[in-house]
């Protein structure tokens, strides 16, 4: 049987300072490399979310999503792992360095093109700089799926949710992620409270 994939998910973590943006590279001691931010999935860990946390914990940044780059592919000691990236833009933090981390860069895009130890990662540079960085990100999220009303006697509001509407409540990780407010509007609200989910006040709804 061959090896079980590792999977991984990161970000291009970057920042306007008036003129052209300027992105994050770190350095890791222990393999002597300059990279993007990443990291391996916990379990049960969506890709987003994954990649958020590891662009926590290794730049210190405080990110706000602002969309899906490509996944890149490779052999990690014959074992394949693959790892997806998303653009990211820095909203607040301060790096510290560790264990694993020992220094970051905030650097113009082309020269972190240079820095950068690995070719595959140039090429997400590369889809990074595709497409102008966007400023602000709408999204929209539909509730998620209950059981059949014909099946269920109580309130509508607290109808149980099916197995893959539970699947789909967990994507609301992902949402906190791009920035996403946690407060719906409307009959919404009504699904939040049947899973037992408490709103924050003063969140505003998209």
């Amino acid at each position: 049987m061959p090896p079980a994939e590792i999977r991984a998910a990161g970000g291009v973590v970057w920042h306007d300072d008036g003129d052209v943006p300027q992105v994050a590279v770190i350095h890791r001691d222990r393999y002597d490399d300059w990279t993007l931010p990443k990291g391996k999935l916990e379990a049960g860990e969506s890709d987003l979310a994954a990649a958020v946390r590891e662009v926590a914990e290794e730049t210190g940044a405080r990110v706000a999503v602002t969309r899906r780059l490509g996944r890149v592919h490779y052999l990690v000691e014959g074992v394949p792992k693959s790892v997806r990236f998303w653009a990211m833009r820095y909203l607040s933090g301060e790096f510290a360095a560790g264990d694993e981390v020992s220094d970051l860069l905030w650097v113009p895009v082309a020269d972190a093109r240079a820095r950068l130890t690995y070719d595959r990662e140039r090429s997400v540079l590369d889809e990074f700089t595709a497409v102008p960085v966007p400023q602000s990100v709408v999204a929209l999220v539909r509730h998620a799926k209950a059981g059949k009303r014909s099946e269920w006697r109580g309130d509508d509001r607290l109808r149980p949710l099916e197995k893959i509407g539970r699947r789909q409540d967990a994507l609301r990780t992902d949402c906190r992620a791009v920035g996403a407010a946690d407060r719906p509007r409307g009959r919404d609200r009504a699904d939040l409270r049947r899973r037992g989910v408490r709103q924050r006040p003063g969140r505003r709804a998209l």
